[in-house]
């Protein structure tokens, strides 16, 4: 059976032309329906098998439209029967949508498994479904993007049981906030987040006092929808052409030396796993324009343009990180100042060594002591010890009460 579109990601954009999410938002939304179908029945060999699963979030403040780019989705995925994993639901109970869903891949395949469990999370609420400081989630999701079959994990009552043809596809929605809920600080730039593409966004792509939902709507979905059909039944090898190997080693090397200078240490290991995104993003450009399942120049271009455009707004998902630690802490030095006043800097410093520099230290007194009017004052004692003395003024709105 034919295609009607020549490029489904094409036409999926257009069809969603008339909705308000970010159109990054919208592209990630493309690219996780398309590898929903794939499936684990589609690979690539590199130096393993490298399968087109990706792990999508999508990060922005309350009220863009985030669950809104996502909809589509699952209305794809649930119209074609892909197995879904429940918007919030247990390890386990995500275990057991896996093997109840396991099928065959006939014909059987070389270098594969001759069944797979494969499996779409859709997410609205991505901190509700990760949980708060549960690692062992955490790590679940780790071993379960790099596929290794067969998973084993430990029951109480039946001991060690086994999932076989492994195989999850994720994409969910989160504010900056609850990132910083859900993934520990220390959890980020390694283990699970750098298998993550963070996609952020801010503001609407447009305004749409009334989206329209009628027959062309439906007709336009109806379609999508057989050219999924379509994509579904790929299987196989994505092979690549000696352009599409030289492309990619030309630019693998120049990433290598040159990495995106905005990218900073916490994203040393989604550095490394970059090459991956790419070539995973390859697969699904391809399945999306042809059913030939072999890689060209096009494709690679299409993947590394889209990572990159990607990449510009990915280090605000974390700058929550920082800012808020950081006036936290500020804000519990200048509490313990005011319960404690008037101290000396040796004392300050002697709660807080952990949490900041003495350098830094006296860079925030400095600032407090230099509002109009100074909240704090600074002075050397007066005792030949060399220590500064620090005292308490009073903050602007308490001097506004005097």
């Amino acid at each position: 059976m034919g295609r009607i579109h020549a490029d489904w990601y094409e036409a999926y954009l257009k069809y969603q032309d008339n909705s308000e999410p970010p159109t990054l938002f919208k592209k990630w939304a493309a690219m996780s329906t398309i590898a929903g179908v794939l499936q684990r029945k589609c690979f690539m060999v590199w130096e393993d098998l490298i399968y087109p699963n990706m792990y999508v979030v999508i990060c922005g403040p309350s009220g863009n439209r985030k669950s809104t780019a996502i909809r589509p989705v699952r209305q794809l995925l649930q119209a074609l029967e892909v197995p879904i994993g429940s918007d919030s639901v247990t390890r386990e109970g995500l275990i057991k949508t896996m093997t109840s869903n396991e099928k065959v891949i006939d014909p059987p395949i070389d270098f594969l498994e001759p069944t797979h469990s494969s499996i779409t999370i859709i997410s609205s609420e991505l901190a509700v479904f990760l949980g708060v400081n549960n690692p062992q989630f955490l790590s679940a999701l780790t071993d379960w993007y790099d596929c290794q079959s067969p998973w084993i994990y430990s029951t109480r009552g039946r001991g060690d049981e086994l999932v076989r043809g492994i195989w999850v596809n994720l994409i969910g929605c989160i504010t900056p906030m609850m990132v910083r809920q859900s993934l520990p600080r220390n959890a980020i730039g390694g283990g699970l987040t750098s298998r993550i593409i963070f996609v952020y966004g801010e503001g609407r792509s447009k305004l749409v006092s009334r989206p329209t939902y009628g027959e062309d709507t439906l007709a336009e979905f109806d379609e999508l929808l057989t050219d999924l059909i379509d994509m579904g039944e790929l299987q196989g090898e994505f092979k690549f052409t000696q352009e599409y190997e030289n492309r990619y080693a030309d630019w693998y090397e120049e990433s290598y030396h040159n990495p995106p200078s905005h990218l900073s240490a916490d994203f040393a290991a989604y550095l490394e796993r970059r090459p991956m995104h790419v070539r995973k993003l390859s697969m699904i450009f391809n399945a999306s324009r042809d059913g030939d399942m072999l890689l060209d120049v096009e494709d690679f271009d299409r993947a590394l343009a889209l990572i990159e455009e990607t990449e510009v707004d990915m280090p605000k998902v974390f700058s929550v990180y920082g800012d808020l630690e950081e006036a936290e802490l500020f804000q519990r030095i200048l509490t313990y100042v005011k319960v404690h006043t008037p101290l000396t800097m040796g004392a300050l410093m002697g709660q807080f060594y952990k949490d900041i520099s003495s350098e830094r230290m006296y860079e925030f007194l400095s600032t407090v002591g230099r509002t109009d009017p100074p909240i704090i004052s600074m002075k050397m004692s007066t005792d030949g010890t060399g220590q500064s003395v620090i005292k308490y003024l009073g903050e602007k709105d308490e001097e506004s009460k005097v």
